[in-house]
C-alpha cells in the first residue's frame, strides 16, 4: 500500500493517531481536542467581540485546510459545525461566519459530541429531553417482550445506562429535571421488574429492593469516582486539571481542595467546580481512610449516599 493502512488490524489505529498527531503544531491560536478521527478547535476568549473570535478561528481553519491538502486528508464539510458557548446573561451574536474552501460552515444551537448534546449555555436541556425520550421508548419495548429475557438485566443495561452515560458532565441538573428522571426509574421498576408490587411499594423502598441509586446520587458517585481515579490516584488525565493537584485548604482539613471563586452560574455548574465541592463535602471517614481500590471507594460512597437518602420523589 502506498497510502493509508489496512482496515481491521490493531496497528491501523496507532498509525492513524501518529499520522495526525502533528496537527496540533500547525494551529496558532486554537486549542485542539482529538478523539479518533474527530477534531474540535476551541478558542477561549474574554472581552473580545464575535468578529475577533471569527477572525482567529478562520485563521486556524485555513491552516488546518492547508495541512489536510498537504497530507492527503479530506475535511468532511457537512459534518463540520460551529457553536458559540456563552453565559446565559451574555448578549452577543450567536452566529459566526466560517468557511472552508469557500464552503460556509453552519452555526448551530446544539451539537452532539460523543453522545452528549451540547448547548450554547451548557444547560443540557436538550440532552435531558432526549435521554427521557429514549428511556421511555426502551422501557415500553422491554415491557412488551419481557417474557423473552431477564428484565433486571435489560432494564439496567438498556435503560438506566442512558442516564448513567457522561453523567458527571451533564448531571448537575435542576430539581425539576431530576424528578423527571426519577419518575422514569420508578415507572421502570414497577412496570418491568416488579409489576406485582405496583401501587403497593414506596419509591424509596423500590430503589432499596432493586439496589438502585437515584440519578442525583449517581451524579455524586460518578463525580467523586472521577476525582478519586484521576486526581487522587493520579492518571494521564491529571495534567489536564492542574488546579486539582493542590490539596492545600483554607479550612485546614486534610485532603480538601481550595474552592475557586467563580462569579457566574456558567462556571459553578461545571464538573471542575462541582467536583471540588462534592469532594470537600465527602465524609472525612472516607477521605482519610486507607482505600486502595476504586471498587472499595465506590462501595464506601454508595453506602454513605444511601444512609443520607431523603424521600425526594414526586409521583
Amino acid at each position: 500500500m502506498n497510502i493509508g493502512a489496512p482496515q481491521g488490524i490493531s496497528l491501523s489505529g496507532i498509525l492513524f493517531a501518529v499520522y495526525i498527531n502533528r496537527i496540533v503544531k500547525i494551529l496558532k491560536i486554537c486549542k485542539c481536542v482529538k478523539y479518533a478521527d474527530d477534531l474540535i478547535l476551541i478558542i477561549y476568549h474574554s472581552g473580545e467581540t464575535t468578529e475577533d473570535v471569527q477572525r482567529k478561528l478562520q485563521e486556524d481553519i485555513d491552516n488546518l485546510q492547508l495541512w489536510a491538502q498537504e497530507y492527503g486528508m479530506v475535511i468532511s464539510y457537512n459534518k463540520t459545525k460551529c457553536i458559540l458557548f456563552r453565559p446565559c446573561n451574555l448578549k452577543c451574536s450567536t452566529s459566526i461566519a466560517i468557511n472552508i474552501n469557500g464552503i460556509n460552515i453552519d452555526t448551530v444551537n446544539n451539537f452532539r459530541y460523543l453522545g452528549i448534546i451540547l448547548e450554547p449555555t451548557l444547560k443540557f436541556n436538550s440532552h435531558v429531553n432526549e435521554v427521557c425520550s429514549r428511556m421511555t421508548s426502551r422501557m415500553y419495548l422491554i415491557n412488551r417482550h419481557k417474557k423473552l429475557f431477564s428484565t433486571t438485566w435489560s432494564a439496567t443495561s438498556l435503560v438506566i445506562s442512558l442516564s448513567d452515560y457522561g453523567l458527571p458532565v451533564w448531571g448537575n441538573l435542576t430539581e425539576t429535571s431530576y424528578c423527571r428522571l426519577h419518575r422514569l426509574m420508578i415507572r421502570l421498576g414497577t412496570l418491568v421488574i416488579l409489576p406485582h408490587l405496583r401501587n403497593r411499594i414506596s419509591p424509596q423502598d423500590l430503589l432499596e429492593k432493586l439496589n438502585w441509586l437515584t440519578v442525583k446520587e449517581q451524579y455524586v458517585l460518578y463525580s467523586l469516582k472521577f476525582i478519586y481515579k484521576h486526581i487522587i490516584c493520579k492518571s494521564s488525565l491529571t495534567r489536564c486539571f492542574p488546579e486539582f493537584v493542590k490539596l492545600e485548604s483554607a479550612t485546614r482539613q486534610k485532603n480538601d481542595f481550595v474552592v475557586p471563586r467563580l462569579k457566574t452560574v456558567f462556571g459553578t455548574t461545571s464538573i471542575f467546580y462541582q467536583g471540588i465541592k462534592l469532594w470537600n463535602s465527602l465524609s472525612s471517614t472516607i477521605k482519610n481512610s486507607e482505600i486502595t481500590s476504586l471498587s472499595t471507594f465506590d462501595d464506601a460512597v454508595t453506602i454513605s449516599l444511601i444512609k443520607e437518602r431523603e424521600n425526594v420523589f414526586i409521583l
